[in-house]
């Protein structure tokens, strides 16, 4: 784990050693083991928490080059599934998801011909129970480079994490579902 205060000060030197790991990773295929390994840290939504099972947001901690990676294959990916993805599919802002819909309402409205009922659906466990077979065949469906591909079916593959409480840790392996916290995990979501 190398602290980002440390690879922003380095950057330079660093540059050159994560750019030939990152070629050689999408080359081959593989996602390196160290990176996929993420620390949960239960967060309470209230204090004190009530309820274990809904007072606590678990947040992910995924190393800062694990995510300098998946920023690079992001923008490769992107590339090739974006003008296949639905327009109205908000991969980054919840604001911009909420602007649309309120001008959508509010021209609606204008017209005067008509009204507006909206259904809200929160997706609990959404990310946990995502299949790998499904995302994968939807990958080949929407033409991912095989490369490409490949290193995402890795980089989900045999992912580590644990909660921590204090200075106690949980290790665990995962055996499905999208990583939360990382930079692909919405993107692969809206692939879905």
């Amino acid at each position: 784990m190398i602290p980002s205060k440390l690879l922003k000060m380095f950057a330079c030197e660093f540059a050159p050693v994560l750019a030939d790991i990152y070629n050689v990773s999408m080359q081959q295929g593989v996602f390196p083991q160290r990176l996929k390994r993420a620390i949960v840290r239960p967060i309470p939504k209230q204090s004190p928490p009530k309820c274990i099972e809904d007072d606590l947001r678990p947040i992910s901690l995924t190393s800062q080059v694990s995510k300098l990676l998946e920023g690079f294959t992001l923008k490769l990916l992107l590339s090739q599934v974006a003008d296949q993805l639905d327009p109205k599919q908000f991969k980054k802002s919840t604001r911009h998801a909420l602007v649309y819909m309120l001008h959508s309402v509010l021209a609606g409205l204008e017209s005067g011909q008509c009204s507006v009922r909206i259904f809200f659906a929160d997706f609990k466990k959404g990310f946990d129970l995502v299949d790998h077979n499904v995302l994968n065949n939807e990958l080949v469906k929407f033409g991912v480079h095989p490369a490409i591909h490949r290193w995402i079916r890795d980089f989900l593959t045999n992912r580590e994490q644990c909660v921590q409480i204090q200075s106690c840790f949980s290790w665990k392996r995962m055996n499905g579902g999208l990583p939360q916290g990382t930079k692909l995990g919405l993107l692969l979501l809206a692939i879905l």
